[in-house]
């Protein structure tokens, strides 16, 4: 299982004073969403905050087939969940 440190980027141009982790999605990496992040650093609204960027170990999935890339959970399908059935009291 190969592990990558977080990428963190600190705010442009005054001190943090919020923190954001954003969690990629199956098969992708903090670098896939870097310049995403970047970008909204330039919004006024999002100029103090600290994104912190993880990148999930890359493992077998059980959705892939067994093939290994990076991932948080592991998936057995990808159908919806069902809801549980109303029962009469």
């Amino acid at each position: 299982m190969r592990k990558f440190a977080p990428l963190i980027l600190e705010p442009l141009t005054q001190p943090a004073t919020r923190a954001c982790i954003f969690s990629h999605g199956l098969g992708d990496t903090a670098h896939g969403w870097i310049d995403v992040l970047r970008d909204l650093q330039q919004q006024p609204r999002l100029a103090t905050y600290r994104f912190i960027l993880p990148t999930a170990p890359i493992r077998p999935v059980t959705i892939n087939g067994g093939m290994p890339c990076p991932f948080v959970f592991s998936a057995q399908t990808t159908r919806e969940p069902r809801a549980p059935k109303h029962r009469e009291s």
